[in-house]
């Protein structure tokens, strides 16, 4: 009760599973896809030529892959170095499918020696990239392919096989899986067998796996070992992943404790009834001997009837009835029984037998190809012989006791032919084979472009489903094409075509059948344009910014985004809107070039207004100005001659009175012309108030008053009105004793300050004479005088000086006899 996988790894003849380097065919490793790798290359192995599409086959690495799922599986091949990581090339090519792996060394097309059958090669590559992708078209589970990977860099590294499409799969127990051996008949007074888990690869991966135990299908335990010891009968089952695997790996043996081996009582056997030498496959009989056991737990050893060994059971020939003994053994125990063989042999009065080389009776050709002539001769009672079940195109004539078939097919299959003798008693029969194989047709190949550079150059097939199709790119090495079994079409790809690729396409083949093609084809790689180089020139004060493209090319072909814009012979843009930003490709009709950087116009720039300057003319109180009426906040002004300056109001200060200025705005990048000229004077000259000096009035005048920086050129307005003046200065007209201030006025209409109150007075007042009353002197007194009109207040001077004068008027202190004349004062004038 073993899995198809157990019976099909223990067929593999002579081939390794080291988990390591496998650089020949015969120690090819297993190798599935996906995380159970990685998978080491081979170094320093001479290649042994070219191979199929490969160029060379330098440090080759064989290994082996077993479909799990059926359907198309498409993997991805890559390749690593050691030291560091990275990608190194990787070429391969893979051969299949077989049924098993007997023998499969030495049926691989193009490279195992003396190989005749139809071309299997599945897929081939052979190009620089460190990625490569392997496809198995229909695959089918169980089926086995052959895979050789070369290590063209001679670097040390591992490779790596993931799938990346399909609906098939391939199956990882070949790498991952484990067997505990075949099924297990313990006879006699055996009572326990020790199982053995053995992986079918060794681990390359550090781990400690943990083996369970089932016995029909129920956990019993688990070990840290490979082995356990048990004496149940029933089927146990072990369940380990592998080191190095995520995959869990299960596999499941019968133990039977039997008391005896079986035998089970078979034939005789007979022969075809006449034939002389039949032939009878002796292993066809083991399952019958031992039902209902397994024959794989047994062993078979088979003797003659002289008790010799019979070397090639398979093929047992006895010349006459005998029989054969059988001993099978399980372990310790065996059983061993006869069984008989009849031959039925009646003689022939005649012999047919095959000339011609012993291949020409079973030949595999291709449609209207001629065979290689098949001749039989007879002898004996013969007189002819006649031959059945030809292909049309075939034919054959009979000659001295010699038959020869020839000709050239014109009819498809497999076509099984009898040769038989004419005369004889009883005729005899040969047989042979001739399959012819359809010619393979090639309908058409197509060519994608013109394409770009670094886009891909693709070329279609089309031909007969299941052909592979030879070909070489630009002159290279020879590489192969497998035309799908369905739709009969393939496709070629060179990744990244930087020139023109040419397909040659040099024969298809199906099977072992072969057209030469002359066809060709080219994809043409056109250039890619490059990006447009755009300079922008900034808009000025009297023109709109513009672009050109620099490296404008007149053979392509301009498209802007969004659409608009025209370019003419110059490589001048125009028809764009200001201040819309553009990108711009380049195209020559099948390629197009990037798109540029974004670019945009902006307008002619803002030109300040002109300044407008209103001049306030000076006051008699304050200098003239200037002002900018339509300044604007964060313009620049400046003025001819420099030095004025102006602030947020618009008011310019800083000017020279007198001085003839312009002025311009600046906003950065443009100016205004210049203003009007304009000049701002200094404050009007306001004349001096008026000096008045007034002269007092005398004894004998009225007082006056005098503007003593009289200015005939002023206008004096006094206050209160009424006074004038006259060229001297003179103030005439003033009513004594009343309080005048003037003001002087100029031309321009300045009026100085007020003068200083001034008043004219009326002329001083003199003291009446005084009136002298002198009384005679008495005999009793002394004459005296008084002063008849006396004022008090006034002041009396006497001459000579001397008397004085009391509030009575009574002159005292005179001299008698002295004569006096006195005279009064108010203080400034005197009678």
């Amino acid at each position: 009760m073993k899995k198809l996988l157990i019976l099909s790894f223990l067929l593999l003849s002579g081939l390794s599973n080291l988990f390591a380097q496998s650089s020949t065919c015969a120690n090819a490793q297993a190798m599935c896809s996906g995380n159970q790798g990685p998978f080491n290359n081979t170094t320093s192995v001479p290649s042994f030529g070219n191979l199929g599409c490969l160029g060379s086959t330098p440090n080759p690495a064989w290994f082996y892959l077993q479909v799990g799922t059926s359907g198309n599986i498409d993997m991805t091949l890559s390749q690593i170095r050691n030291s560091n990581g990275n990608p190194i090339d990787v070429d391969f090519i893979l051969w299949g499918p077989f049924n098993s792996l007997t023998n499969i060394c030495n049926n691989l097309s193009l490279y195992s020696p003396g190989y005749s059958g139809p071309n299997n090669v599945v897929d081939c590559s052979y190009s620089a990239s460190a990625t490569e992708t392997v496809n198995i078209p229909n695959a089918v589970v169980g089926q086995y392919y052959m895979l050789l990977v070369t290590n063209y860099s001679n670097q040390a590294g591992t490779y790596t096989l993931n799938q990346s499409g399909g609906a098939g799969a391939l199956s990882c127990e070949i790498v991952c899986g484990v067997t505990l051996g075949p099924d297990r008949y313990l006879c006699g007074a055996t009572t326990s067998v020790t199982l053995t888990a053995t992986f079918l690869n060794p681990p390359t991966t550090p781990g400690s796996p943990v083996y369970s135990w089932y016995l029909n299908g129920v956990l019993q335990y688990t070990t840290t070992t490979n082995t356990t010891t048990v004496n149940q009968s029933g089927t146990w089952t072990v369940s380990v992943t592998r080191p190095g695997c995520s995959d869990v790996a299960t596999d499941d043996i019968i133990v039977q404790f039997i008391g005896a081996v079986p035998f089970n009582s078979i034939g005789p056997f007979s022969g075809a009834a006449g034939e002389c030498d039949p032939v009878f496959n002796l292993l066809s009989y083991q399952a019958s001997l031992v039902a209902p056991f397994d024959p794989a737990s047994f062993t078979f050893v088979y003797y003659d009837e002289n008790g010799d060994i019979i070397t090639d059971p398979a093929n047992f020939s006895p010349a006459d009835d005998t029989f054969i003994g059988i001993n099978i053994s399980a372990g310790p125990c065996s059983v061993f029984d006869i069984v008989e063989f009849y031959v039925d042999c009646v003689p022939a009065t005649c012999d047919l037998d095959l000339t011609s080389a012993p291949a020409t009776s079973s030949q595999n050709l291709c449609l209207n190809d001629p065979i290689v002539n098949i001749t039989y001769q007879t002898s004996g009672d013969a007189t002819n012989a006649n031959v059945t079940g030809l292909p049309s195109g075939l034919s054959s004539s009979y000659t001295a006791g010699v038959l020869t078939i020839s000709g050239n097919p014109t009819q498809t299959g497999t076509f099984n032919y009898t040769v038989e003798t004419v005369g004889c008693t009883p005729n005899l029969t040969l047989t042979g084979s001739i399959v012819v194989n359809p010619n393979p047709t090639f309908t058409s190949l197509a060519a994608n472009g013109p394409i770009c550079i670094g886009q891909d150059a693709v070329f279609t097939l089309v031909g007969t489903p299941g052909a592979i199709v030879l070909y070489s790119i630009d002159g290279g090495s020879v590489q192969i094409a497998n035309l799908d079994s369905s739709s009969g079409s393939a496709t070629v790809t060179i990744l990244a075509a930087t020139s023109n690729v040419t397909i040659n396409l040099i024969e298809i083949e199906l099977g072992t059948c072969d057209i030469v093609l002359t066809n060709t084809a080219t994809v043409v790689v056109q250039p890619t344009p490059a990006i447009p180089l755009i300079t922008m020139t900034a808009p000025t004060c009297t023109a709109d910014g513009f672009s050109t493209i620099i490296n404008y090319d007149a053979t392509l072909t301009y498209t802007f985004t969004p659409a608009g814009p025209t370019i003419d012979s110059t490589g001048l843009i125009s028809g764009m809107t200001f201040g819309t930003s553009y990108t711009v490709t380049a195209g020559n009709g099948t390629c197009t070039s990037q798109a540029s950087s974004s670019f945009s116009n902006t307008a002619t720039l803002s030109i300040p207004l002109v300044p407008t300057i209103s001049v306030t003319a000076p006051t008699c109180s304050a200098n003239g100005f200037a002002t900018i009426t339509n300044y604007v906040t964060g313009l620049t002004y400046n003025f001819t001659p420099v030095g004025p300056t102006v602030d947020s109001t618009g008011l310019i200060s800083g000017m020279t009175f007198g001085t003839s200025y312009v002025v311009s705005a600046n906003n950065g990048s443009c100016s205004s012309t210049d203003s009007s000229s304009f000049v701002v004077n200094s404050i009007l000259p306001t004349p001096v108030a008026p000096t008045v000096s007034v002269t007092a009035p005398t004894c004998a005048a009225d007082g006056f008053s005098t503007i003593t920086n009289y200015d005939a050129t002023l206008t004096y307005t006094f206050t209160p009105a009424g006074p004038t003046i006259n060229a001297s200065g003179l103030v005439q007209g003033m009513v004594l004793g009343t309080s005048y201030q003037v003001t002087s006025t100029n031309a321009s209409s300045c009026t100085s300050l007020v003068s200083n109150s001034f008043v004219n007075n009326p002329m001083l007042v003199t003291p009446a004479v005084p009136t002298i009353s002198v009384t005679a002197p008495t005999c009793s007194a002394n004459g005296f005088a008084t002063i008849t009109n006396y004022v008090t207040g006034l002041t009396y001077n006497f001459t000579p000086v001397g008397p004085t004068v009391d509030s009575t008027g009574l002159i005292s202190g005179m001299t008698f006899g002295t004569s006096y004349v006195v005279s009064a004062n108010n203080g400034s004038c005197s009678s």
